[in-house]
């Protein structure tokens, strides 16, 4: 929105004559050796357009459209213990009705998690049965086992609030072997 604008550029007028262009992010972060063992991914919520993400000079992921959320792995770029590189080249050209904008322009968050976790988003809650007087409500977990163990089990315990109150609650043995995703689904009532 900073850049200067040009009523002589084709098709300018859709996109408030601004001008397309090719625009570098570039941040230094500093990643400590308590996260060797960890997972860290990066959640973008929104770059406009074609992000293309490089992590100590090595490309790490890109993104074909600018307005959903997209993640980037980090683990294998990361150095531990010192500071890291990212950074984020933004290309735009004539390709929209309307102005757009440029760049990123939501919140760029770093994820750490364990080896075994829940994936980002990998929670989604639906009521399948619901009346006046109950509901039963339905959570899908996806759980990812980055682990260098063969098999990895666990609790999976969800529970459901109301005003601070706990209304229901359901614990679960889930097993996910090293590499895998699993989905698993609880009803509670």
């Amino acid at each position: 929105i900073a850049q200067k604008r040009d009523d002589t550029l084709f098709n300018g007028r859709d996109k408030g004559f601004f001008p397309g262009g090719v625009w570098e992010y570039t941040k230094t972060f500093y990643i400590p050796e308590e996260y060797r063992d960890k997972h860290i991914v990066f959640r973008f919520e929104g770059v406009y357009a074609r992000p293309t993400v490089y992590i100590n000079g090595i490309f790490a992921g890109q993104n074909a459209f600018g307005y959903t959320e997209f993640y980037v792995e980090a683990d294998p770029y990361l150095k531990f213990g010192t500071d890291n590189i990212i950074k984020v080249i933004v290309r735009t050209a004539d390709d929209s009705r309307w102005y757009t904008g440029a760049g990123i322009y939501r919140d760029v968050v770093m994820l750490v998690s364990e080896l075994v976790h829940i994936k980002p988003d990998g929670v989604r809650v639906s009521t399948p049965d619901i009346n006046n007087k109950r509901a039963v409500v339905q959570v899908e977990t996806d759980i990812c086992n980055l682990s260098a163990n063969a098999i990895s089990t666990l609790q999976l315990i969800t529970e459901l609030y109301l005003n601070e109150t706990l209304v229901a609650k359901d614990t679960a043995p889930v097993s996910v072997y090293r590499g895998e995703s699993v989905t698993h689904r609880q009803r509670l009532f």
